[in-house]
Formats: structure tokens, C-alpha cells, sequence
């Protein structure tokens, strides 16, 4: 169990949603500290080869909020900080938009990036 800086636990928040019926699905995982969030996961993943691969994802893995998007190797190709006033619980809100308008146009892209 995840705790803050006073050793309180912090609420978990996990699922995942089938965005298409060839294994493309988004990913989300946060947690919060008395209602707030502190921390989240937001990530586009597809299947390659019997495989979920990582595409695209919303996080705060470097304290505050960006989107990454990956290779074929899960290496970050690009990394897009959000303004310094995004919240986490604005980033996530945004993570789970954008991975859900356009999780198609992110699976051409990355099929079409060099291995």
C-alpha cells in the first residue's frame, strides 16, 4: 500500500477500457490523498504480436504532469511537459481525453515508426 509523507494511505484508483476489439485499450491507475490526486497513469497501449505494447502516456512519474510517447522498446521518443498549472487531477483528465479522441492516429504512428 502506498503512503503520503505522514504515512497515511493513499486511495488507489485502477481500470482499464477497451478502446477497439483488437486489444487497444487505455490504462489508468492514480492515486489520491483525501479526495485530491497526487499521482496518476494514463497510457494507450495496443497489442503487437500477442503482446500490450505502450504507446502513448499521460503521468506524473517526474512530479509533475507530461505526456510520453514511446517506441516499439517502450524507449520515450518524446516527452511534452503540460503548463506549469496543470494539476494532476487536470493532466489525468487531459491524458484520458486526448488518449481517447485520438488513441487511433497515436497506433498509425507508432506502426509506422521504424522498429
Amino acid at each position: 500500500m502506498r503512503t503520503n509523507a505522514d504515512r497515511r494511505p493513499l486511495q488507489e484508483i485502477a481500470y482499464t477500457s477497451a478502446l477497439s476489439e483488437l486489444g487497444d485499450r487505455l490504462r489508468v491507475q492514480a492515486f489520491t490523498f483525501q479526495g485530491k490526486v497526487v499521482t496518476f497513469l494514463v497510457q494507450y497501449e495496443t497489442m503487437i504480436d500477442g503482446n500490450l505494447v505502450p504507446v502513448v502516456r499521460y503521468d506524473t512519474a517526474h512530479g509533475h504532469p507530461h505526456r510520453d510517447t514511446l517506441d516499439r522498446r517502450g524507449r520515450i521518443v518524446k516527452k511534452d511537459w503540460l503548463p506549469d498549472t496543470t494539476t494532476p487531477a487536470e493532466g489525468w483528465r487531459q491524458g484520458e481525453r486526448d488518449l481517447a479522441d485520438n488513441w487511433a492516429r497515436y497506433k498509425d504512428e507508432f506502426l509506422r515508426s521504424p522498429r
